[in-house]
């Protein structure tokens, strides 16, 4: 099986006076880290597990896909034990894990962020424009 993992950031953007500051996520398979400059959805990860489905899980950081050129999206199998993430854009890639180990690494990642920073100063950090990061802790 396959292990997905993801390392966070912030990033703040604009001039003095006007900052916005970023939640960045870099996604990792098996330690290495894949679609560099593409971020994950991380608004979608909680669903991924539930059923069958066709997902656009990369972005462009503006949260538009096809801004980053990704036309196709991520087609998810599940079984009872193990999810298969088909991903043909922006890299081609066969990504079998388990999907406990998947929920874990999932809450792992919103724990991660409540350790960082209180929830309440989360509501102010953007992951794409237009949506904040305590709206995936809490969701």
């Amino acid at each position: 099986m396959d292990k997905i993992t993801f390392k966070t950031s912030l990033r703040t953007l604009g001039e003095t006076g006007d900052k916005t500051t970023y939640l960045e996520v870099d996604t990792f398979l098996n330690g290495n880290q894949i679609c560099k400059g593409t971020p994950i959805d991380i608004f979608k990860l909680d669903d991924l597990t539930k059923e069958n489905s066709e997902v656009y899980l990369f972005s462009c950081d503006c949260g538009v896909p096809e801004c980053a050129g990704i036309r196709k999206p991520v087609k998810v199998v599940v079984s009872e034990n193990y999810m298969v993430l088909g991903v043909f854009q922006p890299e081609l890639l066969n990504i079998k894990v388990d999907i406990k180990e998947f929920k874990e690494t999932i809450e792992k990642l919103k724990s991660d962020l409540i350790d960082k920073m209180h929830i309440n100063k989360w509501r102010n950090i953007h992951y794409f424009p237009y949506t904040k990061v305590s709206d995936f802790i809490t969701g």
